[in-house]
């Protein structure tokens, strides 16, 4: 079986091609995220239009990190790699942390709770929603 890393190696860019074809099938949050905007739109047109705006609007983006990873040197894209990977475990670790926020010791019944989970009635819908307008 041919390994993703040996069609990136490959001396052809039918290879590279092939790895870049294969890479679009990892899963990735935004995508799943404008997927799910696209199937609520209820019209296979409007939903293919989200995503045909998604491609154009996330391709500079894209377009830009593979040129400049091309042009840095290797100690560059070594020390880029690394910060990436320290910011990853600080988000991951922020995320961690507010997440506790929400969990409540056992026998406290009036701790807080997360504002999308309590019962509906008129402030909480409002509070639950004010951050999505």
């Amino acid at each position: 079986m041919i390994s993703f890393g040996s069609l990136l190696r490959a001396p052809h860019l039918g290879a590279v091609f092939a790895a870049g074809v294969w890479n679009g099938f990892l899963p990735c949050g935004l995508v799943y995220a404008y997927l799910a905007l696209a199937a609520s739109t209820n019209s296979v047109g409007r939903g293919a239009i989200v995503m045909v705006l998604f491609g154009l609007g996330t391709a500079p983006a894209l377009i830009v990190a593979g040129l400049t990873g091309s042009v840095l040197s290797s100690n560059w894209r070594s020390r880029l790699f690394h910060g990436a990977a320290v910011c990853l475990l600080v988000m991951g670790t922020w995320t961690v942390f507010r997440g506790l926020g929400f969990l409540t010791p056992s026998g406290e019944i009036d701790a807080p709770k997360c504002p999308l989970c309590a019962p509906a009635t008129e402030s909480t819908a409002s509070l639950a929603f004010a951050n999505f307008t």
